[in-house]
């Protein structure tokens, strides 16, 4: 089962729910298991609402999520968890949030405004990608 290649290691309310996302998705859509396949890297996500900072590690086929993401990171993502999600759930285009939906404009404008602080987004766009893939409902 795809769900098992998601392992969450300590505990906390956002590794949980990133974790438990992560698991329907692959389950509703066992194709998204090859955004597991062939990625190394991590992306932290620090939520400024529940000062929770969550690593996520691609590394062996698997999404290692830690609840202590205090680890260097290639991309990393900070703002409140319902902005968050949103931006990261939003639809894209060339790794960023597509302008030309209105999910993807309406994050953009909560980037561009302040509500969400990236680093390394554009080196780890690929990267960036493959989490919001696993995140999202939209294809």
């Amino acid at each position: 089962m795809n769900e098992d290649r998601v392992r969450v290691f300590g505990t906390g309310s956002t590794a949980t729910l990133l974790a438990t996302i992560v698991r329907c998705n692959l389950a509703a859509d066992p194709a998204r298991a090859a955004m597991l396949d062939g990625a190394a890297g991590v992306v932290s996500v620090r939520t400024t609402d529940t000062s929770e900072t969550v690593g996520l590690e691609f590394r062996d086929r698997e999404l290692r999520i830690y609840a202590d993401g205090n680890a260097p990171a290639d991309v990393e993502v900070h703002g409140d968890t319902e902005t968050l999600l949103r931006v990261l759930a939003s639809p894209t285009l060339l790794g960023v949030p597509n302008p030309f939906r209105r999910a993807g404009l309406v994050a953009i404008g909560r980037v561009l405004g302040g509500r969400v602080r990236t680093r390394g987004l554009v080196r780890g766009r690929r990267l960036a990608g493959r989490v919001r893939g696993l995140l999202t409902t939209d294809p």
